[in-house]
């Protein structure tokens, strides 16, 4: 008697936990979001454009290329990765000035990419169903003209299922980078830059 009393109650503290287990699962199921998310950056699907005013009729120079690619992971609403630029996709609208700033100024031939690296970024949101961030900070490393140095900016983020687009922005001073003041036409191009990067791409798990 004693035995089938022992059996009963063992069976029944079995039946409680699991039922407390699928309990737990169906109020808090797995989520996307718990796994690490990788995102694939792809030649045009996004582009890379930068502003700059020129002296002395403060003229706007912008420039803008699509030659973007690269690799960023999501873990636990942290994010990091690395991502290219190929600074030969550039186009400002005018064929010579064009010329002249990837050859004289960027030296493109030996100087081919731009390389970011993000080594800073929470986000407030996980990357699931529809969520939008707005000024959400971050901070990098960025290696052009064969030089590295720290920059920091903001970003859009807005995810739609499992698709993600971003827009990012920050500034920088070319002299910084060893590049000499462009000039073209008696007009010679500002110091500082203003750089926007927008792309889209889906979210995948990083496993």
């Amino acid at each position: 008697m004693k035995t089938r009393r022992f059996l009963k109650i063992g069976t029944s503290f079995l039946l409680t936990g699991l039922l407390a287990v699928l309990t737990e699962i169906l109020i808090h199921p797995f989520s996307f979001a718990d796994s690490p998310l990788s995102l694939t950056l792809k030649q045009g699907s996004g582009w890379v454009e930068f502003h700059a005013t020129g002296h002395p009729s403060a003229i706007r120079i912008t420039g803008k290329g699509d030659k973007l690619q690269g690799n960023l992971f999501v873990n636990h609403r942290t994010v990091t990765g690395q991502v290219q630029f190929d600074l030969s996709s550039l186009n400002t609208g005018i064929e010579v000035r064009t010329r002249h700033m990837k050859e004289k100024y960027l030296e493109i031939s030996q100087y081919p990419e731009a390389k970011f690296t993000l080594t800073q970024m929470e986000l407030s949101q996980d990357l699931t169903g529809n969520t939008s961030m707005k000024q959400v900070p971050f901070q990098g490393k960025l290696f052009l003209h064969g030089i590295e140095k720290l920059i920091s900016g903001t970003a859009e983020i807005q995810t739609q299922e499992k698709q993600v687009k971003f827009n990012a922005e920050f500034s920088l001073k070319i002299g910084d980078y060893g590049i000499v003041l462009p000039t073209f036409a008696g007009i010679t191009m500002a110091d500082e830059v203003k750089i926007l990067v927008q792309d889209t791409t889906r979210i995948q798990s990083a496993n």
